[in-house]
């Protein structure tokens, strides 16, 4: 396994599952991923592309967010067991805010297997409250933000 394996898809507990969005494995048993991914939701499933599939978890809100535009839209998706896939790395808080080309990988409709990635730009002057951080989509490359991106990290 290689070191981005740590990208997740978030899929409904159905028989076929339906993709939902993405997140991100922060340890060897639970993925972040935003809250109005799994709405109303109390188990999904959980893919690493090239790597496990369809894990079983819970839903575990983190928040008390409840719409789009609430503080807090972020929820813990809890592994039935932990997986092998090794979890993202955080970059430092006390660290320099980034500024250039940043990247997202996402799950959008035609790529739910396998994901696809965008390709995003920001400037210090992009920063909104204290939970928010304006990015645009570079228009220099071919990839936009659709629905599958939700949850997914920003690297």
């Amino acid at each position: 396994m290689n070191d981005w394996q740590w990208r997740a898809r978030i899929d409904t507990d159905t028989d076929p599952p339906s993709t939902l969005g993405a997140g991100f494995l922060i340890d060897p048993q639970r993925v972040l991923t935003c809250a109005h991914v799994v709405a109303g939701l109390t188990s999904v499933r959980v893919s690493f592309p090239g790597g496990p599939e369809g894990l079983q978890a819970a839903v575990v809100p983190l928040t008390r967010w409840a719409q789009l535009g609430d503080h807090g839209d972020m929820t813990l998706v809890r592994l039935e067991a932990p997986t092998t896939v090794s979890p993202a790395r955080f970059a430092q808080q006390e660290g320099t805010y980034w500024a250039g080309e940043l990247r997202a990988g996402g799950f959008r409709l035609g790529f739910e297997r396998t994901g696809s990635y965008v390709t995003l730009r920001s400037a210090p002057d992009m920063t909104l409250a204290r939970e928010w951080w304006q990015l645009d989509v570079d228009q220099d490359r071919p990839e936009r933000l659709a629905q599958g991106f939700s949850g997914a990290a920003v690297y």
